[in-house]
């Protein structure tokens, strides 16, 4: 999720972090971080869905797999939010 909201490259070896993930957990410990500041600028993101789709794929980097939301749970933070 973070490579399409981003538009960046799982991995990039002129990134200081050089995996998305790792990447995007630096920034966000930033003062004054928003998901605005990575959004693909190509793209034309409605700033509330590209925060439920950040906000999600935070929630898919929990260390331990019960963690986790299962597709289906992500399905319906989706359609909950977009409908």
């Amino acid at each position: 999720m973070l490579e399409i909201i981003s538009g960046y490259p799982i991995r990039d070896q002129n990134r200081s972090q050089k995996d998305l993930v790792t990447y995007f957990e630096e920034l966000s410990r930033r003062k004054g971080f928003t998901v605005e500041t990575v959004l693909d600028p190509k793209a034309q993101w409605d700033l509330h869905e590209a925060n439920l789709l950040y906000q999600i794929s935070v929630k898919c980097r929990e260390l331990y797999k019960d963690e986790r939301p299962s597709m289906e749970t992500i399905i319906k933070m989706i359609d909950s939010e977009t409908s």
